[in-house]
């Protein structure tokens, strides 16, 4: 009897471990406003309560769903989001794993 390990189960399992894949979930990390723009909005969204301004809503709204599906993707060449890959991949706890490519057949 052997036991042999399935690397392409434990890898897709390790990469769809999140909401559906690990790129999908970096980006869903990468911020959508800067804080600028979220000062604003929280500024409009403020009066466009106090003084029921349903256009102003409805702008907001559409202006939000609009940055969130169109993600900024300049920060990319940053050493952040390597480090962030490095983390979320778990480079640092695998690097230096070696993989023993002989199987013990006991017969």
């Amino acid at each position: 009897m052997s036991s042999r390990l399935d690397f392409d189960e434990m890898f897709s399992s390790f990469v769809s471990g999140g909401e559906g894949s690990a790129i999908k979930d970096i980006y869903n990390i990468i911020p959508s406003l800067s804080p600028e723009q979220i000062q604003v909005i929280n500024t409009l969204s403020y009066y466009a309560d106090k003084w029921n301004l349903s256009e102003t809503k409805a702008f907001i709204d559409s202006y939000l769903n609009s940055v969130k599906v169109n993600k900024s993707l300049g920060f990319i060449k940053s050493n952040q989001v390597k480090s962030l890959l490095k983390a979320y991949t778990q480079d640092e706890l695998i690097r230096g794993v070696k993989v023993n490519s002989t199987i013990n057949q006991n017969s």
